[in-house]
């Protein structure tokens, strides 16, 4: 609701310029960065050319790898190309949901302080940010682990222990992304997870929603 209300209040103003709303799912190890940032350049500059006369919000919760090189990037080649269109040139922003509360999302970054630096610099630059609110499973199922002890699975999605929701929250953190954004673009190397098909909110499950939705989403489990 805040994001719709946002964009809302945002149309008001500006009647004549809606935002193109572009979004990221992709790895948090990619293998040749330099060659990732030299294809979002491209994109940039295609949507820029698209869409001259728009602001153009880049979509992202800012996670190491991928996120951050796609908000880097954007950011910098967008404003560049519009700056020298003067002072009327539509802006360019970041827009950073966050898979739950902030402080618990930075503990992501723990081994990585270079990536947590740049999160929070990109985070205290952003035009909207929002915590989605927190995942309660109401399926749980009965189940014995390895060891023979007894544990909560997830209904839902087998694969998830109760003890560990978080990628519920990225599923979750995926789907909004795929429902908001006007273009999503995927930074998948083409794998899959352990067990041969998308992980629970992962790049490849994501890139399925985005293609087919919630019907091949749940076939994924």
């Amino acid at each position: 609701v805040a994001w719709r209300n946002d964009l809302a209040a945002f149309e008001r103003q500006h009647p004549d310029r809606i935002p193109v709303i572009v979004g990221i799912t992709g790895h948090r190890d990619p293998s040749d960065p330099e060659q990732l940032r030299a294809h979002f350049e491209t994109v940039f500059k295609a949507v820029d050319r698209m869409a001259p006369h728009s602001p153009i919000w880049l979509l992202t919760p800012l996670a190491a790898g991928a996120d951050q090189i796609f908000a880097t990037t954007g950011l910098e080649v967008l404003r560049a190309l519009r700056s020298s269109r003067g002072a009327e040139a539509p802006p360019v922003e970041l827009a950073v949901p966050l898979p739950f509360e902030i402080e618990d999302y930075r503990c992501d970054f723990a081994d990585d302080p270079e990536a947590l630096a740049t999160f929070d610099r990109l985070h205290s630059e952003a035009r909207w940010t929002r915590e989605l609110p927190p995942r309660r499973p109401d399926d749980l199922v009965d189940d014995i682990d390895p060891a023979g002890r007894p544990m909560k699975r997830v209904g839902s999605h087998p694969d998830i222990a109760a003890s560990d929701i978080r990628a519920l929250h990225y599923d979750r953190l995926g789907r909004f992304m795929a429902t908001h954004a006007n273009l999503m673009i995927a930074a998948w190397d083409g794998g899959l997870g352990p067990a041969g098909r998308p992980a629970v909110g992962g790049t490849a499950a994501i890139l399925q929603y985005c293609r087919h939705g919630d019907a091949v989403q749940r076939d994924l489990g």
